[in-house]
């Protein structure tokens, strides 16, 4: 059993780490794959070339785009999509059903007076279509009135530069009222830009944060993080289940998980309203 992770430093996530220990306790052969799928690039050929070169009876695949999943599917060997671009692909996976804490945030956003809404998702969120959560996202900013296009859904790369240079321009031209980032590497990333720039997130400054995932160090920030909280156990167990299965010569194809929105502190009224 192998587990290729979206990125190395994903071995680390707490769930990760409690995957593995689970299947591991399970009497299964559970290891990471000693390369990602943002090592591969999320190339469908050099994903067939590195899982060929492999020695595994089945895969577990964190985050990966729908055309990786895609190819998972047509293989004779089982895979099991973890997050990622499973809907509508023929894969066992689980996903976190995400959608009514958005909606919840962009709502409060707009009560809030914020009209400039950016989401920051990566690369194979929006290509080669945009994912349904995104859809979703700009479907819910013009059901309140906003106009939508590219300003609020940016296509920035998918590294630490391409990043750095989107936001250069929107602070440099029409600076973003509230940011929306879907993973807590990107939040990092974009709080520690925000410090730099002396516009540090939080209702004092008008600059909302929200993160439309969870970490476990969200806990220690001061104000708390507006995010999405979900329990990991349920997933592990989900996952550990259907190794147990596959061992057994049995599948499923069950989809979605808990989560619940959390509002923290880090978003607030516009500079200005109230």
């Amino acid at each position: 059993m192998k587990i290729i992770l979206y990125e190395q430093a994903d071995f680390q996530l707490g769930y990760m780490v409690g995957l593995l220990h689970a299947l591991r306790q399970r009497g299964h052969e559970a290891s990471f794959a000693s390369k990602s799928l943002s090592d591969l690039r999320m190339n469908v050929e050099r994903v067939a070339r590195f899982v060929g070169s492999e020695k595994a009876d089945a895969w577990i695949v964190l985050a990966g785009s729908k055309e990786v999943l895609g190819w998972f599917a047509d293989q004779p060997t089982p895979a099991f999509a973890l997050f990622g671009r499973s809907i509508n692909e023929p894969l066992p996976s689980i996903a976190l059903k995400k959608w009514d804490a958005m909606v919840e945030l962009v709502d409060r956003l707009v009560a809030y007076g914020h009209q400039r809404i950016v989401m920051l998702t990566r690369e194979e969120r929006r290509k080669p279509t945009l994912g349904a959560f995104e859809l979703l996202y700009l479907k819910r900013l013009q059901e309140h009135g906003i106009r939508t296009g590219e300003y609020n859904l940016p296509d920035w790369g998918n590294d630490s530069q391409g990043l750095k240079r989107l936001l250069d321009a929107l602070f440099r031209s029409t600076p973003p009222t509230a940011l929306i980032v879907d993973e807590p590497a990107l939040c990092v990333a974009v709080m520690q830009y925000l410090s730099r720039a002396s516009l540090e997130p939080g209702i004092r400054t008008g600059v909302s944060l929200a993160c439309m995932d969870r970490s476990e160090t969200f806990q220690w920030c001061e104000p708390q993080i507006t995010h999405i909280s979900w329990n990991s156990q349920p997933i592990i167990q989900r996952v550990a289940k259907w190794v147990d299965n596959v061992s057994r010569g049995q599948d499923d194809l069950r989809k979605t998980a808990k989560n619940q929105f959390i509002p923290g502190g880090t978003i607030g009224p516009v500079a200005g309203k109230s």
